[in-house]
């Protein structure tokens, strides 16, 4: 990590980092338990081992969409839950798979990530704050996508 921000800060962002992975993991867990209940296969579980969460996202709207056991309404609660995962998941890429720097200028903690086909990376501001609100909202997703998929089992 960048030695120019101070050791307090680069210990809390790694914090705020860890606990983020722990909360995205947990909300790829619920979208995986939920494809493999909507497959109504007693190999669901073992269909969804390895998907990634963008394929997750995907199949958990296709397969809702195609059950007799989910209502429209409910469709459109997943679908709505789904929409703020791929955000979410969007802004954890940026921490997990950019690289952290300090803007020269300014100072800010920032990381970069380059993009397939395109030639500028792209820069993004961190701070804890951001982190936090970030674990937050993805621990809120992981409780709405599990209480779905309760409402779900009990029919």
């Amino acid at each position: 990590m960048n030695q120019g921000a101070d050791k307090e800060e680069q210990m809390q962002l790694l914090f705020m980092l860890g606990l983020t992975v722990r909360e995205a993991a947990n909300v790829e867990l619920q979208l995986r338990l939920i494809a493999a209940q909507l497959t109504e296969s007693p190999h669901g579980v073992l269909l969804m081992a390895g998907e990634t969460v963008t394929r997750l996202v995907d199949l958990c709207r296709n397969l809702a969409a195609d059950s007799a056991s989910v209502s429209s309404e409910q469709e459109e609660e997943l679908r709505t839950l789904t929409t703020e995962c791929k955000v979410a998941f969007q802004r954890r890429d940026q921490y997990v798979h950019g690289a952290w720097a300090q803007d020269g200028v300014s100072g800010a903690m920032l990381t970069m990530r380059s993009r397939r086909n395109k030639t500028e990376p792209q820069f993004a501001p961190m701070n804890v704050e951001d982190l936090t609100d970030l674990s937050h909202k993805l621990n809120g997703l992981a409780n709405n996508l599990t209480g779905w998929l309760l409402k779900i089992m009990a029919g």
